[in-house]
């Protein structure tokens, strides 16, 4: 998808790898300017599997957004949504289904990878 990620008013392109498993954990890859979309898949592809991917997609340099640094840190069954609010880029990690407590975190993405805690938004149990 086409997204404002840099908060500069140009597109870019960001793509959201998603495991496919029943408890889905999501990360996202931006790479850099000019790199294509058949640069991505064939990085995708050629990993073969989930984690791989993700690292592969690290030795290329790309930015990748995990867990890492917010409240599920390396637990993951997360789900990763893009939020624009007030013309500034943000990312939504939110808990995947099965998680007890769930947190939804809206973080800033700052370069390489890295991620500023914005708010923290703590699902309540009900009290009986």
């Amino acid at each position: 998808m086409l997204f404002d990620f840099w908060d500069t008013g140009q597109l870019t392109p960001v793509y959201l790898f998603d495991s496919g498993h029943t408890f889905t954990d999501e990360f996202l890859v931006v790479p850099e300017i000019g790199v294509t979309q058949e640069e991505v898949l064939h990085m995708a592809t050629s990993a073969g599997d989930w984690e791989p991917a993700e690292r592969a997609a690290r030795a290329k340099g790309w930015n990748v957004y995990t867990a890492a640094g917010t409240p599920y840190d390396h637990k993951g069954i997360i789900n990763i949504s893009l939020a624009r609010i007030h013309n500034a880029s943000y990312l939504l990690y939110s808990a995947s289904l099965g998680n007890v407590d769930p947190t939804t975190v809206l973080m800033k993405p700052q370069r390489g990878g890295k991620l500023k805690t914005i708010c923290v938004f703590q699902e309540v149990r009900a009290h009986l």
